[in-house]
C-alpha cells in the first residue's frame, strides 16, 4: 500500500516537475528575449534528465523514463529558444571580430 502512495506521489511530482519549465517557455516567446535565463542551467537539466532517462530504462522504471521524458520535452525547448533569441548575438559577435584589424594591436 504504501509502496503505490509514494509512487503515486513520485509521479504526481514529475509530472509537476515537467510542468515548471512552461512558464520559462510563454515568458520567452512573448519578451522575445532570453535575458536573465542561463543556458548552462537549462543544459544541466536536460543532461540530468537525460541519464534519468537511461537509468530508468535500466532498472525497468517506466515512471522515471515517462516522468523524465516529458520534462525533456518541456526544458528542450527552453535551451531550443535560447539558442535561437541569442543567435544573433553571436552573429554581431563574429562579425565585429572579423572586422577588427588586429595588426594595431601586435606592432
Amino acid at each position: 500500500m504504501y509502496r503505490e502512495v509514494i509512487e503515486t506521489i513520485f509521479s504526481l511530482g514529475l509530472f509537476i516537475n515537467a510542468l515548471s519549465f512552461i512558464p520559462q517557455i510563454i515568458r520567452i516567446i512573448k519578451e522575445r528575449s532570453t535575458k536573465g535565463v542561463s543556458l548552462i542551467t537549462f543544459s544541466v537539466f536536460f543532461i540530468t534528465q537525460a541519464s534519468a532517462v537511461l537509468y530508468g530504462l535500466m532498472i525497468d522504471s517506466w515512471i522515471l523514463v515517462v516522468g523524465y521524458l516529458l520534462s525533456m520535452l518541456t526544458c528542450g525547448p527552453v535551451i531550443s529558444l535560447i539558442f535561437y533569441f541569442r543567435r544573433n548575438y553571436f552573429i554581431k559577435l563574429y562579425i565585429v571580430f572579423i572586422s577588427t584589424n588586429y595588426t594595431d594591436i601586435y606592432c
